[in-house]
């Protein structure tokens, strides 16, 4: 219980003082900001880490691209090194996310691929650019062109550039 209650109350009006101090003014500008945190509980998946990031307007998914975590820093780290992958299973999810929720701009998914069943399993969604964004869909497809055509009404089309390497180091995470 007590770790329950500290889990609760993290985030109170000291710690958004100290937050200040540290030069981080944000919690102060949050219409919630000393409301205590809410908590998510989920059972744990056994399996490897994957991502899929898409550009979609207004609820339809423009581009896309997927990957495996090959390498991270430690069990639930930031990935180092990413494979990219079809995803089929991933994108039909983010595609069902985005339509649902009529999402614009761009969107990162985690899951967790289960070791026993190998289907992806949707961890959580960050509505915000990711560090896979970058990267050309297996189509060829390029996030950025496709949101940029999609606000200016134009057609989206589809790159004829193919990234050959399925691997990709990510920077500045695998250098460090």
């Amino acid at each position: 219980v007590p770790g329950f209650i500290h889990i609760r109350l993290r985030r109170s009006a000291l710690r958004h003082f100290k937050s200040l101090l540290d030069g981080d003014p944000e919690p102060f500008f949050t219409a919630r900001q000393f409301a205590p945190e809410r908590i998510s509980a989920q059972s744990y998946v056994y399996g490897k880490i994957a991502n899929c990031a898409i550009a979609c307007w207004r609820g339809d998914v423009l581009a896309s691209v997927a990957v495996e975590v090959i390498q991270s820093r430690g069990a639930f780290g930031l990935a180092t090194v990413v494979r990219r992958v079809p995803g089929e299973a991933m994108l039909a999810t983010a595609r069902s996310v985005a339509r649902h929720l009529q999402l614009s701009g761009l969107v990162g998914f985690d899951f967790v691929i289960d070791h026993i069943t190998n289907r992806p399993q949707l961890i959580e969604i960050n509505p915000r650019a990711t560090q896979i964004n970058h990267l050309p869909g297996h189509d060829g497809s390029n996030m950025f062109s496709a949101l940029f055509a999609a606000l200016c009404n134009q057609p989206v089309t589809s790159s004829t550039e193919r990234m050959t390497a399925e691997e990709v180091a990510l920077f500045p995470q695998e250098w460090q």
